[in-house]
């Protein structure tokens, strides 16, 4: 269940650093106002912290996407650094 956990959090990570695209449906807009804010983000990732993830796992996750090639893509974003900020100052 660990590796479960540890792939969630990473999974919703990155949904979260990617944003909302441009071009999205109304439906969209609305189901990303409604769970993927910081709030939503962080209970996820508290929850998966307690049932096998480490914070050693979530930092070392966050430090990679820093410095990483195969996430250049995901920080070129609109809002990237913004939301990296802010997520890694409550962890």
């Amino acid at each position: 269940m660990r590796d479960w956990h540890v792939k969630h959090m990473q999974d919703t990570v990155i949904k979260y650093l990617k944003g909302l695209p441009d071009d999205a449906f109304r439906f969209d807009k609305k189901l990303y106002k409604r769970y993927s804010g910081i709030t939503n983000v962080r209970n996820k990732l508290q929850y998966d912290l307690k049932h096998g993830a480490t914070q050693v796992d979530l930092r070392e996750f966050l430090a990679s996407i820093r410095k990483d090639e195969s996430f250049s893509v995901l920080r070129k974003s609109n809002g990237f650094a913004d939301r990296l900020n802010e997520l890694e100052s409550h962890f």
